[in-house]
């Protein structure tokens, strides 16, 4: 008998039937063809929705780096092994479109993966620029209280009013500072103060701003406000704070109106 090898399928010839022997059977290689050619047409969709971004298609661009490459190699391996199973057209072009595919997905797992780095570095530089205002209006506020004392013990309106709105301005960057800045972050140009405490989430923030800070904030405000003392961008934050970035700015801005009076 002789016989031909084409990898591990090897197919034993005889003049009676040359492919009575094959390793894979017809039945075998039309199963093979249907899951290879689903396999495609899976691939081939997932591609088309990662491309015009559907939501259910997301999920095969978000597995940890290398997994589509891992794939691809395995792939590789049993394909070298295995040349009968693809030794027609159909499963040919199925197994391309698979190997395209996966190509495709981890091109854009990577560049995904490079977006989501980029936003973090942008949060983390934003966040260290809102720190270092923080603490530069921190040290502001605190030298605007310092110069109204001590409290005289006969104090007329406008002063009592001026002093209420550095004391407030304070209090509201001293509580961001605690609530925001964790400890020793900045100390470099701002002395050797145990600044800050544990970082704290925007809605902790915002609750507790409103229950210890926001009547006397309104307050404060509508006082300068009979006086004809009015701030357009206090005007704006104080009726409608989102997050901490508003209760800098409200508090910055009651300092300022200190300043006018």
């Amino acid at each position: 008998m002789i016989s031909s090898s084409r990898g591990i399928c090897s197919v034993p010839l005889s003049p009676n039937n040359p492919l009575e022997h094959t390793v894979l059977s017809r039945s075998a290689r039309q199963f093979l063809s249907t899951i290879l050619g689903a396999l495609a047409a899976l691939c081939l969709a997932l591609a088309i929705g990662v491309r015009f971004r559907r939501s259910w298609a997301e999920w095969a661009v978000t597995m940890p780096p290398g997994t589509f490459i891992g794939i691809l190699g395995a792939m590789a391996v049993v394909l070298t092994l295995f040349e009968c199973l693809y030794d027609d057209r159909l499963r040919k072009a199925s197994t391309l479109i698979v190997v395209f595919s996966l190509l495709y997905f981890e091109v854009v797992d990577l560049q995904k993966g490079q977006q989501d780095q980029q936003a973090q570095f942008r949060s983390i530089m934003d966040n260290f620029s809102y720190v270092q205002k923080l603490l530069i209006d921190y040290k502001s506020a605190a030298e605007r209280l310092a110069r109204l004392s001590p409290v005289p013990h006969v104090e007329n309106e406008r002063t009592s009013l001026k002093r209420q709105a550095a004391q407030l301005s304070h209090s509201i960057l001293e509580f961001l500072v605690n609530q925001k800045v964790q400890p020793g972050s900045g100390q470099g140009g701002y002395g050797t103060s145990n600044y800050g405490g544990a970082a704290t989430e925007e809605k902790k923030v915002m609750e507790l701003y409103r229950a210890h800070y926001e009547s006397e904030v309104v307050r404060v405000r509508n006082e300068f406000a009979k006086r004809g003392i009015t701030d357009p961008e206090l005007d704006v934050e104080y009726q409608n704070p989102v997050n901490s970035y508003s209760l800098r700015s409200i508090a910055e801005r009651l300092g300022a109106l200190s300043d006018r009076l």
